[in-house]
C-alpha cells in the first residue's frame, strides 16, 4: 500500500508560520518574565529557592530565551523574504504559462533543442512549417530531414512547407552583403552561396527520402519576402529564434519553444501566430 501523501509546500509553510508567530511572542514573554523575576528575587531574603539556584535558573532562561528570540526573528525575516520571492516566482510562472513558453535553448546546436525537434516531428500529424533565411538547422542536421521524410511516409495527411530567403530578394541580398563585409573585415571565412546551397540540400534530401506518391505533400520554396525570424511550427509546437546583427550567425541565436493552446493569449504567442499566418498566406 502506498504511504501517506507528504504535505504540500503551502501546508508546510502554513505550519511553519503558525509555530513562528505563536512561538516568537511566547518566548519573548517568558524571557521578559524571567528578567523581571530576576530583579524581584535578587536577594537572599527574597529568593524563591536559594539565591544561587535562582540566579542559575533565571540566567539560563534569559540566555536561552534571547537565543530563541534571535533565531525566531531571523526566521521571521526569512519568511517575509521567501513570501516576497514566492510572489515574484508565481508571477513569472504565470507569465510563462500565458505566453505558452515551455523551453529556452542555448542555440541551434543545443542537444535539447535537436531532441525536442525530433520528438515533435516524430509525433506530428497535421503540418510541419518552417521559415527562415537559410534554415541552417535543417541543412546542418540531416537527422532532422530524415525524421521529416520518415514522418511524411508514415502518415496520410501530414503536409510540409519550408520557406527560405531568395537570392532575388533585395533584403536577402543586403543581408548577405552585410555579413560578407563583416566576415571579410575580420578575416573569417564566409560562404555567401548558402542562400542557394542550403535550400537545395534541404529539398534534395527530403525529396529523395520521401516515397514518390507522397512527395506532393512536401514543398521547399523561396519566400517572397525577407524572413526576419527563424521558425519551425510542428503541429501545435513552435520553435522560434531571432536573427541578430551581421556578426551573429543564425546558429548562434537562442531558441524559444512555445506551445499553442487556444486558452493562451500571450503577447509573444499572438505575434508568432500572426507571423505564421502571414508567411503561409504569401507562400508561392
Amino acid at each position: 500500500m502506498p504511504g501517506p501523501t507528504p504535505p504540500s509546500l503551502a501546508t508546510t509553510r502554513r505550519r511553519f508560520r503558525l509555530v513562528l508567530y505563536l512561538g516568537l511572542p511566547a518566548v519573548t514573554s517568558v524571557t521578559i518574565l524571567a528578567v523581571i523575576l530576576k530583579q524581584v528575587y535578587n536577594s537572599p531574603t527574597s529568593a524563591l529557592t536559594t539565591e544561587g539556584l535562582d540566579a542559575v535558573v533565571f540566567e539560563s532562561v534569559i540566555v536561552l530565551g534571547g537565543a530563541l528570540i534571535g533565531a525566531l526573528a531571523i526566521a521571521a525575516l526569512f519568511d517575509a523574504y521567501q513570501a516576497r520571492y514566492s510572489e515574484q516566482s508565481d508571477s513569472l510562472s504565470q507569465t510563462f504559462m500565458r505566453e505558452g513558453i515551455t523551453a529556452v535553448y542555448r542555440d541551434a546546436n543545443d542537444p535539447r533543442l535537436l531532441s525536442a525537434l525530433e520528438d515533435a516531428i516524430n509525433t506530428a500529424h497535421d503540418e510541419i512549417f518552417a521559415v527562415g533565411l537559410g534554415l541552417g538547422i535543417l541543412h546542418n542536421n540531416r537527422g532532422i530531414l530524415v525524421a521529416i521524410a520518415e514522418r511524411v511516409n508514415a502518415t496520410s495527411n501530414l503536409k510540409v512547407l519550408i520557406l527560405t530567403g531568395a537570392r532575388s530578394n533585395d533584403g536577402v541580398r543586403a543581408r548577405i552583403e552585410e555579413e560578407t563585409s563583416w566576415h571579410a573585415a575580420k578575416g573569417i571565412n564566409y560562404d555567401p552561396n548558402w542562400v542557394v546551397n542550403f535550400p537545395a540540400e534541404i529539398r534534395s534530401v527530403i525529396t529523395v527520402l520521401t516515397d514518390a506518391p507522397k512527395r506532393s505533400r512536401v514543398r521547399v520554396l523561396d519566400a517572397s519576402f525577407l524572413p526576419m525570424i527563424g521558425l519551425l511550427k510542428i503541429d501545435e509546437r513552435y520553435f522560434y529564434f531571432p536573427y541578430g546583427s551581421p556578426d551573429v550567425r543564425g546558429s548562434e541565436s537562442p531558441w524559444i519553444e512555445f506551445v499553442d493552446d487556444a486558452a493562451q493569449n500571450g503577447y509573444y504567442l499572438r505575434f508568432v501566430r500572426r507571423t505564421v499566418a502571414y508567411f503561409k498566406s504569401t507562400a508561392p
